[in-house]
């Protein structure tokens, strides 16, 4: 790895927790390393309330522990505005929002 690319990212709540990394030699594929593909061009316009989405991590278990399996979920996409609203009352974690 040459550089690895995390311009957002938070240590104190791991916010922007993705990286991007820029390889000095190809990677060898295997089935446990693949390819993925970014869009050109992500409009989050185009999301609706209810639209749904898949979130994937190793976040920390029900122990407050990192869990060493990749761990994923779907999700309802939600405005902000009803983000806001809802979480206000719950918590202050970032849910699956339009942005």
């Amino acid at each position: 790895v040459s550089e690895i690319f995390m311009p957002d990212f938070s240590l104190l709540n791991f916010d922007s927790d993705v990286a991007l990394l820029k390889m000095e030699v190809p990677a060898l594929l295997t089935s446990q390393v693949q390819l993925v593909c970014l869009p050109a061009r992500f409009d989050d316009s185009k999301l609706e309330n209810g639209t749904r989405g898949w979130v994937a991590g190793w976040g920390l278990n029900g122990s407050n522990k990192r869990d060493a399996t990749l761990t994923q979920v779907e999700l309802p996409v939600i405005s902000n505005k009803d983000c806001s609203r809802e979480m206000i009352i719950v918590s202050r974690d970032h849910p699956m929002t339009l942005n």
